[in-house]
């Protein structure tokens, strides 16, 4: 629905009034309240139950719906390898889901000062590479709209993770086990939160400028579905229970990952003229 708004836009909107024009629509509006209202609601729930590694990869099944959609909703057209990428892509996140990283964090974990930093080291690299993706964009003009809208993955890939620390923390504004650390632990995921939904939502319109959605929003599902198994082994320091099988699994999920991107990213993504 966004990036039909998008394409009906005539050329001088996309640059000036890009935003403005885009919020004066009632269907991006609603395409905008599926994606962050209503999918937001579902996801916390989700994160509340099983921890923030697994939901991010099930929540991607929406790229079948996606695929689909763009093709025959947008007109936008697919070659055989990046049918071929979008399929390794949900092949990838089946194994993710299948990998069974569930999360039970409690308060405990996340006051502390052991996970504290690892959580601002986590937070710092993934800026740093949004950092990293912004300033390339400037310097590569055929491969802008993918680090954008990578740019745009990692924000939700923090937004991702800082669901879990305010779901373990939210029950502060029912008065339950107040403590100055909970409190400034539930203000900072907030803040994350807001922040980076914000930048993440911003940042994937304006890559939707310069490429097909099917293409573009693939490529923006990689870091939300790698960071997971970083912050699983290296932030929240867990082992999986059956390594056996969910090793193999994660090994799987991120090399069909990469090839996917690969095939996805090969295309020169450039801003269709729409006749």
């Amino acid at each position: 629905m966004q990036k039909k708004v998008i394409n009906d836009l005539p050329p001088e909107q996309r640059d000036a009034r890009f935003f403005r024009s885009l919020i004066k629509s009632p269907l991006w509006f609603l395409g905008l309240l599926c994606q962050l209202a209503f999918g937001a609601i579902l996801f916390m729930i989700a994160v509340d139950l099983i921890g923030p590694t697994i939901p991010p990869g099930l929540m991607a099944t929406g790229l079948i719906v996606l695929a689909i959609g763009s093709v025959k909703i947008v007109h936008e057209s697919l070659k055989k390898t990046e049918i071929l990428g979008i399929a390794l892509m949900i092949v990838a996140i089946v194994l993710l889901g299948l990998s069974d990283l569930e999360i039970n964090a409690d308060i405990t974990t996340f006051l502390d000062p052991g996970f504290l930093n690892r959580t601002t080291i986590y937070t710092i690299i993934v800026i740093g590479i949004i950092i990293g993706c912004y300033i390339g964009q400037h310097k590569s003009q055929r491969g802008r709209g993918i680090l954008i809208v990578l740019a745009s993955g990692c924000f939700f890939a923090l937004s991702n993770f800082w669901t879990s620390p305010l779901m373990g923390t939210i029950d502060i504004l029912g008065g339950v086990g107040f403590s100055w650390g909970k409190l400034a632990l539930f203000v900072t995921a907030c803040m994350f939160l807001v922040l980076s939904n914000i930048f993440g939502t911003g940042s994937q319109q304006t890559a939707l400028k310069y490429g097909q959605a099917s293409l573009l929003i693939t490529i923006q599902q990689i870091p939300t579905e790698v960071a997971p198994i970083f912050y699983y082994f290296s932030v929240f320091n867990l082992w999986p229970v059956h390594p056996e099988i969910s090793i193999p699994f994660l090994v799987l999920s991120i090399a069909f990952s990469l090839i996917a991107m690969f095939l996805l990213s090969k295309r020169q993504v450039m801003l269709e003229e729409i006749k």
